[in-house]
């Protein structure tokens, strides 16, 4: 399971689980959510459910797109 997967079924557990299931440590955790955060994410924290949480549905998309068309030199 990725950290998104998880954060997205709000199936995360405390952070100190969570880490712990991803084979990370708590700082390189924190790290990953402060990227995440930077890259669009916006990210809650439920202490109730023990959870992290996507406030808002998003889709995550990797790649290269084109620029609009350029003149060629």
């Amino acid at each position: 399971m990725d950290i998104a997967h998880l954060i997205e079924e709000e199936a995360t557990g405390a952070p100190e689980e969570l880490a712990e299931r991803l084979g990370l440590t708590d700082k390189m955790l924190r790290r990953y959510i402060t990227h995440l955060r930077a890259m669009g994410a916006d990210i809650g924290y439920c202490t109730a459910r023990n959870t992290y949480y996507f406030v808002k549905p998003l889709t995550f998309k990797f790649g290269f797109s084109p620029l609009e068309t350029h003149k060629a030199h």
